[in-house]
């Protein structure tokens, strides 16, 4: 769920970077200079976020057409908020408590419009799928499973995640928590990450995925 927002952060440090340059000069970049970048795009991510709700629908079509989707497949609205730490990105949040679901639609500048859908087991571990472009060049944090689905619609994305999630004890929680449980699980991704840090590896895994995008998702 959050952890995309952990990429988004580095594409904002990283597109400067590497953006309008050929790709032999992002290939010296990351060899001479990959886990020096990597550090700094870490360094900039903020150890935690803030939530400022936001009035009206989503600004792009897309956005819209994603969140009408979940709407037809049951969800229920939990919020849309800006994201001061982030550009002040626009996210839009849905639960299907029927499944104890958590949906999340972004709209990125650059990263375009996409949608995670998550839920959370008793044991703290994670699983979400996302029709995200891009992230997957990223490690996960031992105990989060994502599975990366470009270009998926968001009701077939719905579907999978119905699927192919994990059978366990999930967590409960109500509509109201959604932003709050966001939230927490980017912090305590964050927390890991920074323990972790970022390998060269990683660094050029990112550069690939700007210079070749996936096709982009649709509802």
């Amino acid at each position: 769920m959050s952890g995309d927002l952990l990429w988004i952060g580095f594409l904002v440090v990283l597109y400067a970077v590497f953006k309008y340059r050929p790709q032999w000069v992002t290939a010296l970049v990351v060899a001479v200079a990959g886990k020096a970048v990597g550090k700094a795009a870490l360094r900039a991510q903020p150890d935690t976020i803030s939530l400022e709700p936001i009035e009206g629908p989503p600004a792009t079509p897309e956005a819209r057409s994603a969140v009408e989707t979940l709407q037809r497949r049951g969800f229920t609205n939990a919020g849309s908020f800006a994201i001061p730490e982030m550009q002040m990105l626009p996210v839009h949040f849905l639960a299907r408590t029927e499944e104890w679901a958590i949906a999340v639609v972004y709209e990125h500048p650059q990263a375009g419009v996409f949608t995670d859908i998550a839920c959370r087991y008793q044991d703290d571990t994670r699983f979400t799928i996302t029709n995200a472009k891009v992230g997957g060049g990223l490690e996960t944090q031992p105990g989060n499973t994502t599975i990366r689905a470009p270009g998926l619609t968001v009701a077939a994305l719905h579907l999978r995640f119905s699927r192919e999630r994990p059978a366990g004890a999930l967590y409960r929680f109500a509509v109201t928590d959604v932003p709050r449980i966001f939230a927490d699980a980017y912090a305590d991704e964050m927390a890991w990450r920074k323990g972790q840090g970022v390998s060269k590896d990683e660094v050029r895994a990112v550069a690939r995925e700007m210079e070749e995008p996936a096709n982009e998702p649709v509802a």
